[in-house]
């Protein structure tokens, strides 16, 4: 497990996670979500739909390497997951060191 997977596991114990795409767009356009990450996995055209979504909203959101963040979470195939807490936005963010935050 790597810092990534344990900040995510940590939001989603704490109640800060929102997955799946009509929950997480749902979210976003409600502004409860903080950060949104994606899944390259992802079809192209969701993707293109939830960044779209994102930028309407001013919500960050990062496109991970992960083929799946199911493990993360302990749930089978999320790839769209929504960030409700300021705090764990920042843990995640921190975490990706590497990832770009658009």
């Amino acid at each position: 497990m790597n810092k990534f997977d344990g900040a995510l596991g940590l939001a989603m114990n704490a109640g800060c996670v929102t997955f799946g795409y009509q929950a997480v767009v749902d979210a976003v356009k409600d502004g409860r979500v903080r950060l949104v990450l994606l899944s390259d996995q992802l079809s192209e055209n969701t993707a293109k739909k939830v960044r779209a979504c994102c930028d309407a909203g001013g919500t960050p959101y990062i496109t991970a390497a992960c083929p799946d963040f199911g493990p993360a979470i302990g749930k089978i195939n999320k790839l769209v997951i929504g960030v409700t807490s300021e705090n764990f936005k920042k843990l995640i963010i921190n975490s990706q060191r590497n990832a770009e935050v658009r």
